[in-house]
């Protein structure tokens, strides 16, 4: 679960709220999205040879005393949390010393449960003490009275997408960039953009009233296609690139053993995955070996009834899902986290006409990496 997307989002279940000593209790942030930040740290880099020391951007909140953040029913989908095994990065963003307390609580009336107290100076990691049941909330308190202090609750290390990009050179597609590519064309980069849309139609999508609006100087660089369909002869690209697009897909497993067939020896899929935990799909189980390869087997490539009946069933449940699968509209088909896709391709990549595999994560953070080099 990424409480800051969620936070952006206005989602009820994640909330910013600040003590009111006139009606004392708890009232929602008038503008929580403003609490947002970021800050740079060094950190230690791995290196084939000698490690190096970089910078790192870790995103969060930064909190008053007399705030809040209330995540509910956390110990229901966020379960690295609820086993224990999760925590945030809590320092100080000012002179003044600061304390703060992360909790469980069953309710709104109940006492507090499994207490972690934090006071401290330096950017540190502080985990999370395990959820004594399900459905409990998660409370992040800066307590009240410790003017001037300010707290800064690290979320996530930011994941840098150039590290995708920096592979994605010579002859390649991106697929689905919508109105706004990734991979922009270059002296050593060669890019059709695969879309299910005509330029036309994204006009009337993302036209002048929009913040993404479409550059009309790549329109020559579109074709009109899907995932399954891409405009290109076997062995004869360097590189496919997609940023939230195999979460569309039926059998994945498909599709990237189609998208091994395309590439040259050395070629690589370079993929931006959304982590289920961190955006709205954490109120899906995720997607296991098992249902992959068998969709694998039946070789299906496009959603079906059963598909669309899954996802009504938590996101629309007032809805026909034959009357949404006819309308054409586009679905989380699957629902991944970095650990079950590392089990998958770990178990399938070979298969799939890859040579090697690597996922790329960072805890809490809405999305991960993939990267498979055929």
């Amino acid at each position: 679960m990424n409480i800051l997307e969620l936070i952006a989002k206005n989602d009820p279940n994640v909330q910013l709220q600040v003590w009111n000593d006139a009606k004392d209790s708890w009232q929602p942030h008038p503008n929580a999205k403003s609490c947002i930040s970021a800050i740079r740290r060094l950190t230690l880099m791995r290196r084939a040879l000698l490690p190096k020391i970089g910078m790192s951007t870790v995103w969060g909140l930064v909190l008053r005393p007399g705030m809040r953040v209330l995540v509910r029913r956390a110990s229901r989908y966020w379960p690295d949390y609820a086993g224990g095994h999760g925590s945030f990065q809590l320092c100080k963003t000012n002179f003044a010393s600061v304390r703060a307390s992360l909790a469980w609580r069953a309710g709104e009336e109940q006492p507090q449960t499994n207490v972690t107290e934090w006071s401290g100076g330096k950017l540190e990691k502080v985990a999370v003490q395990p959820a004594p049941t399900i459905d409990m909330d998660l409370v992040i308190t800066v307590p009240p009275r410790q003017w001037p202090a300010k707290l800064f609750l690290g979320v996530h290390r930011l994941l840098d997408r150039n590290d995708l990009y920096k592979h994605c050179k010579g002859r390649g597609v991106e697929i689905g960039p919508g109105p706004r590519p990734q991979i922009l064309p270059g002296a050593h980069i060669q890019v059709q953009y695969v879309e299910q849309a005509t330029p036309d139609q994204w006009q009337q999508l993302y036209g002048k009233d929009t913040k993404t609006p479409v550059d009309p100087g790549l329109w020559k660089l579109y074709v009109v296609g899907n995932a399954d369909q891409i405009p290109a002869e076997q062995n004869s690209l360097d590189f496919i690139f997609s940023s939230h697009v195999i979460e569309h897909l039926a059998n994945p497993l498909g599709h990237l053993a189609y998208w091994s067939k395309l590439l040259k020896k050395g070629g690589v899929v370079a993929a931006v995955i959304p982590d289920m935990r961190g955006c709205k799909d954490y109120v899906f189980q995720p997607s296991t070996l098992e249902e992959l390869d068998a969709e694998y087997r039946r070789g299906l490539m496009t959603p079906t009834l059963d598909h669309y009946r899954r996802w009504c069933n938590v996101r629309a449940p007032k809805t026909d899902p034959a009357e949404v699968l006819a309308r054409g509209r586009s679905i989380h088909v699957h629902f991944y986290t970095p650990e079950t896709m590392q089990t998958v391709l770990q178990a399938r990549y070979r298969e799939l006409g890859y040579r090697t595999c690597t996922v790329t994560s960072s805890p809490n953070h809405k999305d991960f990496f993939v990267l498979l080099a055929k």
